[in-house]
């Protein structure tokens, strides 16, 4: 079910994988808002926002919000 989900993401927000920083903040489309200050993250892949989000307590957002 898992994987389903994820290719169903994948496919809906284009959301490749990404290596490095650079194409994270070039090609990423969430941002995370930290509960603990409020504060909003650069952009990010969705790998790497919920990654955050679960490790430092926050909340997966939309890049263009």
């Amino acid at each position: 079910m898992l994987k389903i989900v994820k290719i169903i993401l994948r496919e809906f927000y284009k959301i490749p994988r990404y290596e490095s920083r650079i194409d994270d903040g070039i090609y990423g489309k969430f941002r995370v808002k930290y509960r603990t200050d409020g504060a909003i993250s650069q952009k990010m892949c969705w790998h790497n926002a919920k990654s955050y989000a679960k490790i430092f307590g926050g909340d997966v957002i939309d890049a263009f919000n």
